[in-house]
C-alpha cells in the first residue's frame, strides 16, 4: 500500500503486512529516491491496526 502524499512523484510512505501479520512502513529518504524501512511497533498500535484492517480488505 502507498500513501497519496507525493514527494517529487514517489509516495511518501509504503506499507506492507508479512505473512504473520507485522506491520512495516517504509519512508521516501532525503534524497528522494530511496525508502528506509521499519516495523510498526507497539508505540504505533492504532496505526498499525488500521494498516492490518485495510491490507486485509485488499486480499
Amino acid at each position: 500500500m502507498v500513501s497519496s502524499h507525493l514527494l517529487g512523484g514517489f509516495p511518501k510512505y509504503v506499507w506492507a503486512v508479512d505473512d504473520f501479520g507485522e506491520v512495516f512502513e517504509a519512508k521516501l529518504g532525503e534524497d528522494g529516491r530511496s525508502y528506509h524501512g521499519y516495523p510498526i511497533g507497539d508505540e504505533d498500535r492504532d496505526l498499525r491496526w488500521l494498516i492490518q484492517k485495510e491490507w486485509r480488505t485488499r486480499q
